[in-house]
């Protein structure tokens, strides 16, 4: 048995140990423990999900003691009145700091209790630096994404879309972060509206300063459309945006794909998620595109970028999953050079967050390649001595796809998808909403 010396979420997939099928009709139903963390340092929250809708099931819950096995006979929480949902947040009450317990799921079906036939093992580890934001109420049969940061005459804030699942119909609403609210979003006069929803827009941020650097933009477009057929149409169309509102600047002269993008100081770029990928450069003086270089691999990858003023480094994420994380570059504007970098040290992951704070870069939670389970772990890269090194553990619900917005010192951290536990080794996925705030010390 693996025991963790400090108190992470987890996502472990239980199986069953089922009986006669006539008294446990769930012969397949698994259970898993798919966040764990402290809440104070007497209190901790778990959320258990199942893989299938619960029906007939009395009651949902997980058990915990300082031995291994615990029993509904230990401590015990739990919740009835199920109403085939997928996933239970339950709250762990006079739990001790520094303390190791023992976690196992279980539900009871019939009058007959069926626990997981293994458990997770933590250590009670409070971390006041994280705490959860108010979410936003997502309608039945929409789901979440969001574009991140934006700018605006009210600062930053995360625009999140709302979308229509049948349809793909989008309504956007605004997250104001000094106050924990979610709102409409004003832009200038323009209220929000819906509108066809893009995937994977480009968003190359912060191309534009001032000389004293307090005015920044943000150059903004591209992506494509899902057309009721289920094939891509692709857009090419970009604005700059920044606090008096936005142009619209030439088109995208770009191949049809997905891309990703980064600003260095008045230019933006976007680069082709494809093996040969060419790399473009917008320039903001001439107002025109030039293709300027190509991808610095020879396979098909989402490019994760990062952009910190003058420099600028991009992980790809291979679409092989067999392939590991193993490439890391950055981008030399001066000579239109990629220069290798530091390996990144931690598990081999897809879907991964990023995001940029104070010159370091960050990146991780994600799916395992290997297990194909979700990670919480992120961290941090220094560029100035070329080394990772672990940052922080996220302790929300979801692990891909994450959304992320850092303004001064907080990060702003959510949504996403969560792995749900079946037959096909975790490859179902719902949608999550919940939303935290880090204090980045």
């Amino acid at each position: 048995m693996k025991k963790i010396k400090h108190f992470l979420p987890i996502l472990l997939v239980f199986l069953m140990s089922c009986g006669d099928s006539e008294v446990t009709p769930y012969s397949k139903l698994l259970v898993s423990i798919v966040s764990s963390y402290a809440s104070s340092n007497t209190a901790a929250e778990v959320t258990v999900v199942t893989s299938q809708n619960p029906l007939n099931i009395n009651e949902i819950g997980v058990v915990w003691a300082t031995k291994t096995n615990p029993t509904t006979a230990d401590n015990r929480e739990s919740t009835g009145g199920i109403n085939n949902l997928l996933s239970y947040t339950l709250k762990l009450a006079n739990v001790t700091q520094g303390t190791t317990y023992y976690l196992r799921a279980y539900y009871v079906s019939q009058g007959v209790t069926t626990y997981s036939s293994d458990e997770v093992v933590f250590t009670q580890n409070y971390d006041p630096n994280w705490s959860s934001v108010p979410s936003p109420v997502i309608p039945p049969g929409n789901y979440v994404l969001s574009s991140g940061g934006i700018f605006s005459g009210s600062g930053g804030g995360i625009v999140y879309y709302s979308v229509n699942k049948a349809t793909n119909i989008a309504k956007s609403i605004f997250f104001y972060p000094f106050e924990d609210q979610w709102g409409l979003r004003y832009y200038n006069s323009d209220v929000s509206q819906e509108f066809p929803m893009r995937f994977e827009p480009f968003n190359a941020k912060y191309i534009i300063k001032t000389p004293d650097k307090t005015i920044f933009a943000t150059l903004r477009g591209g992506g494509y459309f899902k057309q009721a057929d289920g094939k891509k149409f692709f857009l090419k169309d970009f604005r700059i945006e920044n606090v008096d509102g936005y142009t619209f600047s030439p088109s995208y002269p770009g191949t049809e794909a997905v891309t990703s993008s980064f600003g260095i100081e008045g230019n933006g770029y976007i680069l082709e998620n494809t093996s040969k990928g060419k790399l473009w450069r917008f320039s903001l003086a001439k107002n025109d595109w030039t293709a300027v270089n190509t991808v610095p691999i020879a396979k098909e990858a989402k490019f994760v970028s990062f952009d910190i003023g003058e420099r600028a480094f991009i992980l790809p994420e291979s679409n092989d999953w067999n392939d590991n994380l193993d490439n890391f570059y950055e981008y030399l504007p001066n000579t239109n050079e990629w220069k290798p970098m530091a390996t990144f040290k931690g598990e081999n992951r897809r879907r991964g967050v990023s995001f940029v704070y104070n010159g370091k870069l960050y990146y991780g939670a994600g799916q395992s390649t290997k297990t194909l389970k979700g990670l919480r772990d992120i961290w941090e890269y220094n560029p100035t001595t070329n080394t990772w090194r672990p940052f922080a553990t996220y302790p929300g619900t979801g692990t891909l796809n994450l959304v992320t917005l850092v303004i001064n010192n907080i990060l702003y951290i959510g949504f996403g998808q969560q792995v749900i536990p079946n037959d096909n080794r975790g490859e179902g996925f719902t949608d999550v909403s919940d939303f935290w705030r880090y204090t980045i010390r």
